[in-house]
């Protein structure tokens, strides 16, 4: 047995192990008729003639080709066709403008190949009613708050993620509540031919009948509610993105914040160190560099892969007292998949502020966003820098497909992926002025169990049973689009 059917015969047994592995997802390649046809094929490398495209009816073929790595007249090693292509087939779906992707090669001579790149179309086009928490999560609503609805935001957002076909985006938003808002984004490849470059612009405006003026000693936010609206933010914002190769992006962004306090209010109240600055106005622009490496097998819920972030700020210039923030964010995410649906995660992340002496607006450190620990959703710990890290161990226990009762080419049916997780995640958030709270400045951990569901477009809902040091224990909520 020669050295090239030695590698078609490995060939072939890793693309029926991917084959096993991916049936349940979106993502398909198809090179078993291939491999049968290269074994009578004396050389190791064959070319690439075409690759052609089929179910696009709106996005244009040069974005999908610009997700590919692949070009027309390449030679390839027979062995590395399988990998270059789940990679090209992964890419293309990770652009979340396709709900199924399909590649099968297809030789056409002795030493020359097509490929035939099928794929489905999500709907992209969104005009959706929107109902939002004003609070930062769902249980910090529940249990503070008592599910007030006056604290809800609700209105219509109209979303379009592939414009013109070239996957530029649209996003328009209309609220009203508890806070109102008026927002509208674009972003666009620079050139017709690359989608490499994008250039995004877009404005929000939003009043607040209320905000967190400071965090009290129990790491609970204090908040000024009034039945009008106390607050007003306007932001101005443009980025420059650069994306390198299939997995890369850089990008710079410049902001203006302009944000206005009702004098009454910030008369009476409450913390001179909210803004740093003695008037109720203040105007200040954001500088940011950011960096993005995703390399993994879905952007919205990896089980195999890595993400990396890096974010530079420099927000204000600390003139006449007001805002000087210079602020450096990290975040490392790595995926191991294993036999028997067994998945384990990672994620690491953390920032630093500088100066240490900072107003309260920019002291945002654990509780906020994506940064906060499981099982102590109900809590923020501010500081000027912190370090958080999470493991997770999975198991998929199931995988099926709801059939649709209509006929639809966009949505033939619902995915339904469950899976049971157990976790542990510590932290650490320093702040430099003296606090009398029992969470500042000391050591953090809190684990728990729980269970993912993963449906149409990878929207995530997660209910999680955790615990923490405090001894406090309590089922959690939480959602994500897939978007």
């Amino acid at each position: 047995m020669n050295k090239k059917t030695i590698s078609i015969l490995v060939i072939l047994l890793t693309a029926s192990l991917l084959g096993f592995s991916q049936k349940n997802l979106p993502v398909k390649v198809l090179t078993d008729t291939l491999f049968e046809q290269l074994k009578e094929l004396k050389s190791n490398m064959i070319s690439l003639q075409a690759i052609r495209i089929n179910g696009n009816k709106k996005t244009r073929d040069f974005v999908i080709l610009g997700e590919m790595n692949l070009k027309i007249g390449e030679r390839i090693d027979i062995g590395d066709i399988n990998r270059k292509l789940q990679s090209c087939a992964e890419s293309v779906y990770n652009s979340n403008l396709f709900s199924e992707v399909t590649i099968e090669p297809v030789l056409i001579s002795n030493d020359e190949f097509i490929i035939k790149v099928n794929v489905v179309e999500k709907w992209t086009i969104y005009p959706l009613p929107y109902f939002q928490l004003s609070d930062r999560n769902f249980n910090e609503w529940w249990s503070t708050y008592h599910g007030d609805l006056k604290r809800t935001i609700y209105g219509v957002v109209f979303s379009d993620f592939n414009f013109s076909g070239t996957s530029d985006r649209l996003n328009i938003g209309l609220l009203n509540g508890f806070s109102k808002l008026i927002a509208v984004n674009y972003s666009s490849p620079i050139t017709k031919h690359k989608t490499t470059k994008l250039f995004s612009f877009g404005a929000e405006y939003y009043e607040n009948k209320s905000f967190a003026y400071e965090t009290n000693e129990k790491n609970k936010l204090n908040f000024y509610n009034n039945s009008f609206f106390v607050k007003k933010n306007l932001l101005l914002k443009s980025s420059y993105i650069v994306r390198q190769g299939l997995y890369s992006k850089q990008s710079l962004s410049l902001q203006y914040n302009i944000i206005k306090i009702v004098d009454s209010v910030f008369i009476k109240k409450f913390n001179r160190s909210y803004l740093n600055d003695t008037s109720p106005n203040i105007h200040f622009p954001d500088f940011i560099y950011q960096y993005q490496l995703v390399k993994t097998n879905n952007n919205n819920y990896p089980t195999k892969g890595k993400m990396l972030f890096l974010r530079f700020l420099k927000r204000g210039f600390g003139l006449m007292g007001d805002v000087n923030l210079f602020s450096v964010d990290a975040s490392y995410k790595r995926f191991y998949s294993y036999r028997n649906n067994f998945y384990m995660s990672c994620h690491l992340l953390g920032n630093i502020k500088i100066p240490f002496k900072q107003a309260y607006i920019n002291q945002r450190a654990i509780g906020y966003g994506e940064q906060y620990l499981r099982g102590l959703e109900n809590y923020v710990i501010d500081g000027v820098a912190f370090g958080v890290s999470k493991f997770t161990l999975s198991k998929k226990l199931l995988s099926y497909r709801i059939p649709m009762p209509f006929n639809s080419r966009m949505i033939p049916y619902i995915p339904l992926s469950i899976f049971a997780k157990t976790y542990l995640d510590m932290g650490y958030a320093y702040h430099a002025q003296t606090v009398n709270s029992p969470l500042n400045n000391t050591f953090l951990y809190t684990g728990g169990v729980g269970i993912d569901l993963l449906s149409l477009y990878d929207m995530r809902f997660s209910l999680e049973f955790s615990f923490n040091q405090l001894k406090e224990k309590g089922l959690f909520l939480h959602s994500r689009s897939g978007f």
